[in-house]
């Protein structure tokens, strides 16, 4: 008996279950099948022989990227608010924990040594029953709502 080609066996998978997403049909319909080779079946193209990946970084390395990312607060928080879609404000307890992950100290701190740059990106609101929480955003969004809140 000649065994089925890979493309078959994806085939295959995706017919015996329709509402799984390609990953799902990559690691559990077909042994040995990647998540690329179902969309390309999916796509009706040919199937890829092998997408090369990037070189995984040595056991004893650590690149400076991933400690910028992880100790550099100041660039974190800024990152952040540039995804703040306008209009908008993001609460200071989401914005840490997107910027600083469990880190509230480091947070606190930096917030604390840059407060001429970030005075104008946060502002003290009272919206809920309880003490006034601090929110982030955009400058002129900020600007806005202590207008509002002045009145």
């Amino acid at each position: 008996m000649k065994p089925k080609p890979l493309e078959e066996k994806i085939k295959a998978a995706i017919a015996r279950h329709p509402d799984w997403d390609d990953g799902k049909i990559a690691n559990y319909g077909v042994k040995g099948v990647r998540v690329f080779q179902v969309k390309a079946v999916r796509a009706g193209e040919p199937i890829p022989a092998k997408v090369e990946e990037a070189p995984k970084d040595s056991v004893g390395f650590v690149s400076l990227e991933r400690i910028i990312q992880k100790f550099d607060i100041r660039s974190a928080i800024l990152r952040e608010l540039g995804t703040i879609p306008k209009d908008k404000l993001i609460s200071e307890v989401e914005l840490c924990q997107r910027a600083a992950g469990t880190d509230k100290n480091r947070f606190r701190r930096t917030v604390e040594n840059n407060e001429a740059e970030f005075r104008p990106l946060r502002i003290r609101l009272k919206l809920d029953e309880g003490e006034p929480k601090w929110y982030w955003g955009e400058k002129t969004t900020v600007e806005a709502a202590q207008r509002i809140r002045d009145l």
